[in-house]
């Protein structure tokens, strides 16, 4: 059977429609709406511990937020207000913890960081590294202080309750894929990285993917990124009270752990619960009354073995658009977590010094 000419025609000139409608309707959704995603650099070999400090002195242009943000470290690999940031005082509070310690999205003066040493006649160092949990953070700070040498008078550790992204679900990660590993900036196991490594078609297609969810809205909507398994195990869908005693126990350790590591006794350890997005707006459903339930146990039982416990979370999130689009804090968020955490460090630091 023989397609006449006029019909191969016919097709060709719907095809080539099809396809010149398919382009402009693209074109228009990727001008109207900004979907693309940032990650942040690195080479295609990198296999980076990104708990450990950052480079001394760096400088660190963090493109994944519009605008990007510029993070200065100081000697010792912490951020700071300068690369040349000095530490004369005689006294030195220590920031432990995730993003919201580390002040992601946000320029120095901005940060929890900036607010503590404003207000305390202390050095005030960061040791927190974004996307972090408390499973890696006696290696972290182990880390830091074979470079910043002085005592610790007082740690303030950020905990994340949030059970879909925050500490606990990465807790749980670490156990399933034995560290976290950045490749490229993207969070994954270190089997799927040394995969990568080891394959240049697997890196070819990871290159083709990155390249255009930073490129393409259209991409990302159509298919849109799952969280990395590797980074985070959700708990939403499957917290139960059957599991209180484990999470708790995991916690315990950990604090346990960088108790030992900074040499900071828990009476001299400032707590904070950081507040989520996910969970702003939810507070009738039944996974937040578990999480709830679970977080005020986690409370009571640093309480009970004399760590400082603050949650400043139903205050911040009873401000005013509280969060980034990313879940991070802005502005006034930190102002409220400063004025939560800024009294209990400094008694601290007073019944330090009264005991000299």
């Amino acid at each position: 059977m023989q397609i006449s000419a006029h019909k191969v025609r016919s097709a060709i000139g719907l095809a080539f429609a099809f396809g010149a409608a398919l382009v402009i309707a693209i074109g228009s959704f990727e001008v109207s709406v900004d979907n693309r995603l940032r990650f942040r650099p690195g080479a295609p070999s990198e296999l980076a511990n990104a708990n450990h400090p950052a480079a001394p002195r760096s400088q660190t242009l963090d493109t994944r937020f519009n605008p990007p943000v510029e993070y200065a470290h100081d000697e010792f690999g912490g951020r700071a207000a300068t690369t040349t940031a000095r530490y004369e005082r005689a006294r030195t509070v220590a920031l432990v913890g995730d993003s919201f310690s580390y002040g992601d999205e946000r320029e120095f003066p901005n940060t929890l960081q900036a607010k503590l040493a404003d207000a305390l006649d202390a050095n005030v160092v960061n040791f927190a590294r974004a996307g972090s949990c408390s499973a890696y953070f006696a290696e972290t700070v182990t880390e830091f202080r074979k470079r910043y040498r002085k005592p610790i008078d007082v740690l303030v550790v950020g905990l994340f309750p949030d059970m879909e992204v925050g500490d606990l679900p990465r807790v749980l990660a670490t156990r399933q894929e034995y560290g976290r590993i950045t490749y490229r900036g993207l969070d994954m196991s270190p089997t799927a990285a040394r995969a990568l490594q080891e394959s240049f078609w697997h890196r070819s297609l990871l290159g083709l993917e990155v390249s255009l969810r930073e490129r393409s809205s259209t991409f990302n909507t159509l298919f849109p990124p799952r969280p990395s398994p590797a980074f985070a195990v959700s708990l939403r869908d499957t917290l139960t009270p059957a599991m209180f005693p484990d999470l708790l126990a995991s916690i315990l350790a950990n604090l346990s752990a960088l108790e030992a590591s900074s040499e900071v006794p828990p009476n001299r350890t400032v707590i904070w619960f950081a507040a989520s997005l996910h969970d702003a707006g939810k507070r009738d459903s039944e996974y937040i009354r578990l999480s709830d339930t679970l977080w005020s146990e986690v409370s009571s039982a640093l309480r009970g073995r004399g760590y400082i416990v603050v949650d400043p979370r139903l205050d911040v999130g009873a401000g005013t658009d509280p969060f980034t689009r990313s879940g991070h804090y802005r502005p006034a968020a930190y102002e409220i977590t400063a004025r939560a955490v800024i009294p209990e460090v400094a008694r601290i630091l007073l019944d330090r010094h009264a005991a000299k």
